[in-house]
């Protein structure tokens, strides 16, 4: 009787045994998978977006400008100068009013100018104002954008004209914003502003 219970017992141990041993198995297994998975998930994403060395700043894809204005009459048009926010600024110069393009590229510019009404003994009167963004090439100018907009009679908050478009530009083209000289602008960064950034570099 005890020779009996004897061998079920070993065999029940070895029985457990076994089970353990096939468990751990398992489980070395999965482990195995598991991190054969995440090797070669890291291969695909580190194929897929390779990691480069930093850019120089002139090779950067995003360069963009926004500044408060500080307008000065020239003639009949006032050519708006702008205030070099902190941080702002990235990759290029800005030199009375004109921003010069660092890089040949596509690149979107915008601006927005805000206007108060100027004084006048007839407040009857609708002041009309002209927004141009030109483009100084060196020896030739061209408008780029300009907007068209009517400051109302008797109105006394700003009134904005807002343009942007997309241009391909050359390294060293200047950049700049021209009003009406008798314009009264509103010199607040969230009401007239000026930003350009680069879509797409060229060469």
């Amino acid at each position: 009787m005890m020779t009996t219970l004897s061998c079920k017992e070993t065999d029940t141990h070895n029985a457990l045994s076994c089970q353990k041993r096939l468990i751990h198995c398992l489980l070395f297994w999965v482990t195995l998978l598991s991190i054969s998975q995440i090797v070669t998930l890291a291969l695909l994403f580190t194929w897929a977006y390779p990691v480069t060395p930093p850019r120089s700043c002139k090779e950067n894809g995003h360069v963009s400008g926004f500044f408060g204005a500080k307008s000065k009459a020239e003639g009949n048009q006032k050519k708006l100068s702008w205030i070099n926010k902190p941080n702002m600024l990235r990759c290029m110069s800005l030199k009375e009013g004109a921003v010069t393009i660092p890089q040949s590229g596509l690149y979107y510019l915008y601006t927005q100018v805000s206007v108060l009404r100027n004084e006048s003994p007839d407040n009857t009167i609708e002041q009309k104002q002209l927004v141009k963004v030109m483009r100084d090439m060196g020896e030739e100018k061209a408008v780029l954008l300009r907007r068209d907009f009517t400051v109302k009679a008797g109105w006394r908050v700003p009134t904005s004209g807002y343009i942007g478009g997309q241009f391909l530009l050359d390294e060293g083209d200047k950049i700049f914003v021209t009003l009406e000289a008798e314009a009264k602008v509103k010199e607040d960064d969230q009401e007239t502003f000026f930003g350009i950034y680069m879509l797409e570099a060229v060469g």
